[in-house]
């Protein structure tokens, strides 16, 4: 017998192993096909622009894409101004001028001092025009405190009558490039006032020179002089507050802060939520350009553009561009569009491209492999992270990089503000002492692949705090070397550090982030997660740590002027070689094997765990079924029922986020009691059909002999019944086991999840898929082989002939 079932077993594994490896031939042989095209794209350049005979004035700029910065005056002017013109939003200054210089837009409208300072710094940058809007400037107070505000006025008349006033602009706006040294002015120290006596003033340092700029670690700029000296005019400590731009009037609103400044233009629609102080600066608008585009350029600097992947404004360019493509993301209005499901991304295409067919998917791994194959038309993912993906698969391009800016915020649950605000502090001093820039330095302007996490101590005790993430992909989160790396688990492990925190880190879906933070399940979330106004109903933001910039990949034969690679030479790597390329990347490399084997033994682990509670729990159900007691039937009906209804990932998702959201238990056990119920619900029938079948005669021939009604049941019943019900509970064991696939939803690194996790890293499309599935294969037959062995032994005719045999 043993013979018989191993035999056609070991036959079939070995069939698998064998399409395994030719199915992995032709994945890992699809070869460069498109490395010429992003070779030769790179060396493009981009066609936009004004029309032959150039810029003028602001008036030629009806059709520009203008760069203005999130929540500034400039948007009103050009949407009132320009209807025709198309707006990017940016939350930094530098985010603009670097905008402007790559051709991502065409004009950036800021205020003129700021603009003079860019172009003298820039020679292929310049002014177009300088006197269409001018705004008066004001510090933002809170309107239940006039009394700060008429101080303040009283303070700027001054400093106007005493000459300080003229020193400042003549320090900051005379002409002079930074750096300006800032003046001395003496404060109240901490200890000298009361707590509740320091000056809160909330700024935005991204404005740049000469308003408020960062410098030595330190704050500098006209605002800041400005609001310095009114401290000590006060005698007040002064805390500087620094926020994003759009939000310094909500934290004045929420009384974050006492008052705030930051090059704020006075409007009627701001001045209906704040009062203004008397304005304190007149501000004139500038328009900032390419000389490039000027209606008479001069002499530029040498300045090229740099390489880089193949992008639709540069592959339109391409030396013998052919045939139709596409060119931009309108082309895409009505096509398949694949994004990463819970991301901002879903609701962006579906209110911006009404006809496109959005496709969710679980990974950036599977959103590439949706483009390869043809089930998506391009895809939406985070500039960084595309561009990881075009260094290792030239077979696609990027269509469009200007589609989407968006704030990433730290996650907090609302029952921990505590820890918000000391994040927030901690996000202030790092931006303050550089330290800021040189993680952003590391994980976002190099390449994140090449980077390597700093030993960053771990407090032994202290308070510890439950970290939810999904490790997505590079540059925000992934898992290197065994360990969790990237730019927003370096900053949150060296924020546990100062506050002498433990992360208790547990690995979720990204769109399982937000529940598991609202349950309870987590404190804190992160992984490159975007600040938007529905989300921030469920979750309190930090202040935003970074921007994030998405763009649009697709196949590189779709785009516009796309031509032919070259014939692969004969030096190419073979099929065998890129085959141990694709093993290497997904187990040797960081030694991901150990993933694997991490993933297979709690994969087993919950199997027989959930397998041994359902038997024991249908076996109860089972004996309800068959109980005289109507009530008890009637209970058992009920659950039978309601638990087969029920999806087996909705039942996960309930008992881990709502039965148990205010229970500190460990997924693994959520995990085991909800297949372990879902796997009840249907033993229990097979166990009650088993013993129904086992014909009434037997019954009252056991009583007959003298066995008692349990005595029956032990030694005629159930070893019929068993043999009966034991194909059938291999089966459903079989599907089991499959089914705990999806406990990555609650934070369980599961096999699948691991592999999930490899997929990220090497980005490769299918063969880690292939592998998990041989994997998943091997267990299911190697537990099979378990319960064959139990049915062979409770079969009397395979217990008579292994005696003969013996």
């Amino acid at each position: 017998m043993s013979g018989t079932h191993a035999g056609p077993m070991r036959s079939a594994l070995a069939r698998l192993l064998f399409g395994v490896v030719c199915i992995t031939a032709l994945t890992v042989g699809c070869g460069d096909r498109a490395a010429a095209m992003a070779e030769t794209g790179a060396a493009g350049q981009a066609s936009s622009g004004p029309a032959e005979a150039g810029w003028r004035d602001i008036h030629d700029l009806t059709e520009a894409r203008f760069g203005i910065l999130t929540g500034t005056v400039w948007d009103r002017y050009v949407l009132d101004r320009f209807p025709q013109a198309q707006l990017r939003l940016f939350n930094r200054q530098a985010d603009l001028i670097l905008a402007l210089r790559t051709r991502k837009v065409d004009a950036v409208l800021l205020d003129l001092h700021t603009l003079q300072v860019a172009a003298a710094a820039d020679p292929t940058l310049a002014i177009l025009d300088d006197d269409f809007y001018d705004t008066d400037l004001g510090v933002g107070f809170r309107k239940d405190d006039d009394a700060l505000r008429r101080a303040f006025n009283a303070f700027l008349v001054e400093i106007r009558a005493d000459g300080t006033y003229d020193a400042m602009r003549r320090r900051w706006h005379g002409g002079a490039s930074p750096p300006v040294a800032m003046p001395e002015i003496p404060l109240p120290e901490r200890g000298q006032a009361d707590e509740d006596e320091a000056l809160l003033v909330g700024m935005a340092p991204v404005l740049g020179f000469p308003m408020v700029y960062v410098v030595d670690g330190g704050y500098a700029g006209f605002d800041i002089e400005l609001i310095r000296r009114f401290a000590a005019h006060q005698g007040r400590p002064l805390t500087l507050v620094p926020l994003e731009f759009d939000g310094l009037i909500a934290a004045l609103q929420a009384g974050k802060v006492d008052l705030i400044i930051s090059n704020i233009s006075i409007t009627e629609e701001r001045a209906r939520l704040i009062d203004f102080s008397e304005p304190y600066l007149q501000d004139p608008s500038g328009a900032l350009v390419r000389v490039e585009d000027l209606a008479a350029p001069v002499a530029a600097g040498s300045g090229a553009a740099a390489s880089g992947p193949t992008t639709a404004a540069n592959a339109a360019d391409l030396p013998g561009s052919a045939g139709p493509g596409w060119s931009s993301m309108d082309d895409l209005a009505d096509k398949r569009i694949a994004v990463l499901m819970g991301t901002i991304w879903d609701d962006f295409i579906a209110r911006t491209y009404p006809r496109a067919n959005i496709v969710r998917l679980k990974s950036t791994a599977d959103i590439i492999a949706a483009v390869e194959t043809g089930k998506a038309d391009a895809a939406l993912l985070v500039d960084t992270t595309a561009r990881l993906i075009l260094k290792q698969n030239t077979n696609l391009a990027i269509l469009a990089d200007d589609l989407l800016d968006m704030p990433l915020g730290i996650g907090f649950s609302r029952s921990r503000p505590d820890l918000r605000e000391r994040f927030n502090r901690f996000l202030a001093d790092i931006r303050a002492d550089g330290s800021y820039d040189a993680i952003a330095e590391r994980w976002l302007q190099n390449d994140p692949e090449q980077a390597e996490m700093p030993q960053i101590p771990r407090p032994a005790s202290g308070e510890r705090v439950r970290l939810g993430v999904a490790v997505a992909d590079l540059p925000y989160l992934a898992v290197v070397n065994g360990d969790y790396a990237g730019f927003d688990m370096e900053i949150l492990r060296r924020f546990a550090a100062r506050e002498g925190l433990q992360l208790d880190i547990t690995t979720y879906e990204f769109d399982a982030l937000v529940a598991a933070l609202a349950s309870g399940k987590a404190d804190i979330i992160a992984d490159g997660i975007a600040i938007s106004e529905e989300r921030a109903r469920m979750v309190d933001f930090s202040d935003p740590y970074t921007d994030m910039r998405t763009v649009a990949l697709v196949r590189a034969r779709d785009m516009a002027g796309h031509q032919p690679p070259p014939a692969v030479s004969s030096a190419s790597a073979s099929w065998s070689q890129r085959l141990w390329g694709s093993i290497e990347r997904t187990l040797i490399t960081e030694g991901r094997w150990r993933l694997i084997l991490d993933g297979i033994l709690i994969t087993v682990v919950i199997s027989v765990l959930s397998t041994l509670f359902g038997t024991l729990l249908g076996a109860l159900v089972c004996a309800m079924r068959l109980s005289a007691n109507a009530l008890l039937q009637r209970v058992a009906r009920v659950y039978i029922e309601l638990v087969r209804g029920i999806p087996v990932l909705v039942l996960l998702m309930l008992i881990f986020y709502v039965a148990f959201a205010s229970v500190n238990i460990a997924p693994l056990i959520v995990a085991v009691i909800a297949f372990g119920l879902n796997f009840a619900a249907y033993v229990s029938e097979m166990f009650r059909t088993g013993i129904e079948s086992v014909g009434r005669g037997q019954r009252e021939a056991g009583i007959a002999l003298g066995f008692t009604r349990v005595q029956t049941f032990l030694h005629i019943v159930l070893p019929q019944a068993t043999r009966q019900v034991l194909p059938v509970y291999r089966g459903e064991f079989m599907s089991l086991v499959k089914m705990t696939a999806i406990v990555g939803y609650i934070g369980i690194q599961d096999l699948t999840r691991a592999g999930d996790i490899i997929r990220s890293r090497t980005f490769e499309a299918f063969f880690p898929m292939v592998l998990i599935a041989a994997i998943y294969f091997v267990v299911i037959w190697l537990l099979g082989l378990a319960l064959d062995h139990v049915e062979r032994r409770t079969d009397p005719r395979a217990r008579r002939a292994a005696r003969s045999r013996a």
